[in-house]
């Protein structure tokens, strides 16, 4: 059989197309590796606040000296590679997230206001500036002012309204959680109820039609519940932990993968629970949702009595259970699970054995 000198086989060209596009994806990441340093460097450069420049020039120092103990190539270290390298060099398995350690760049960490906050005189732009809460009593104002029009028949312009969207969805008004982020300020519940009965008020005005767009930046679509009722509910690598309440115990609940094994403060929740009505409050979600063997949970109660930690337990496992599966979030609030039991024991009253409870009357 003659085989000719100059046949290649096939699959050399395969492998040489393929080694061929590794290279040029390899060049291709690398440029834009570049591209990403030289506007870094632009944004370093050209940012005018003194506080953020000196953050920027500590963050890249720190990531220098972090590719320089990985052994990699600092101009080369994404984001990606500092997280990395933190969670190897520093394990951490808390739940809050601000207490890991974390290098992020300082425009994530504080972020830039889209409006400047002073004019060319470095005077403030907002009348409210000292106030501490100046976004606040601009909406205030603006709620003030617009109410004005409306009574005294103005026209509304674009600029004090911009237009409504055409969604036809059910809104309701924003929670206090929401308003904070919106406004990017901390609010009290007595700053809270004031300006949510203001916008309220001005939602019932007869011509209330025409400011439609400018209430609606303070609202929000309804939904199941989900965010507002498992928001608390913190994910890291596949475990879940949750906080239940009931009465005055507290509970925080730690369901991993596993195999049903359930310690209370340390213990077999048999050899924490003697009455079968708490052993049965916490196995109670486990049994809803079929998954009494796919899951070991781990429960530190305090305060109250038996029965309150067994009601904090099941509820910080019905939580924890459904942001890890969403599949039963349905069922477990079907049966109120997810929703916290705010009753509590009635005081004694006085002139009375308990809460109710008269004492024995005696004719003589």
């Amino acid at each position: 059989m003659n085989i000719c000198n100059n046949y290649i086989p096939k699959r050399l060209f395969r492998l040489a197309d393929v080694t061929r596009g590794l290279v040029t994806s390899a060049r291709f990441a690398a440029a834009n590796q570049q591209v990403e340093r030289v506007q870094e460097e632009r944004n370093e450069l050209e940012e005018s606040d003194p506080f953020l420049k000196n953050e920027i020039k500590k963050y890249n120092t720190g990531k220098r000296w972090l590719a320089r103990m990985m052994g990699q190539d600092p101009d080369n270290f994404s984001q990606k590679d500092v997280d990395e390298a933190i969670a190897y060099l520093l394990p951490s398995s808390l739940f809050a997230k601000d207490a890991r350690p974390v290098l992020k760049h300082p425009y994530e960490l504080f972020p830039k206001t889209k409006e400047s906050l002073f004019d060319s005189n470095n005077r403030p732009l907002s009348s409210a500036f000292y106030t501490g809460k100046p976004k606040f009593y601009d909406l205030t104002y603006q709620v003030w002012e617009l109410k004005e029009k409306l009574d005294t028949n103005t026209a509304i312009t674009a600029e004090d309204s911009p237009a409504p969207s055409n969604e036809d969805k059910v809104m309701q008004w924003m929670k206090q959680y929401q308003l904070e982020q919106k406004l990017n300020e901390k609010l009290n519940e007595k700053l809270y109820d004031m300006i949510m009965f203001r916008l309220k008020k001005l939602s019932q005005h007869e011509r209330a039609n025409e400011i439609k767009g400018f209430l609606q930046q303070y609202q929000v679509p309804t939904s199941s519940g989900s965010t507002e009722q498992l928001k608390d509910v913190e994910i890291y690598d596949g475990v879940a932990r949750a906080m239940g309440y009931r009465k005055t115990s507290i509970a925080e609940v730690i369901v991993r993968p596993g195999e049903g094994h359930i310690m209370v403060n340390d213990k077999k929740f048999l050899d924490y629970f003697y009455l079968r009505n708490d052993r049965e409050q916490i196995m109670y979600p486990l049994l809803l949702t079929e998954s009494l063997s796919k899951f070991n949970i781990e429960a530190n109660a305090i305060g109250g009595g038996s029965t309150g930690k067994s009601g904090a337990i099941r509820l910080g496992i019905s939580r924890a259970i459904a942001a890890l599966c969403p599949e039963h979030f349905d069922v477990l609030n079907q049966h109120q699970l997810l929703t916290r039991d705010y009753r509590q024991k009635e005081r004694k009253k006085p002139g009375r054995k308990k809460a109710r409870r008269a004492f024995q009357w005696v004719k003589r």
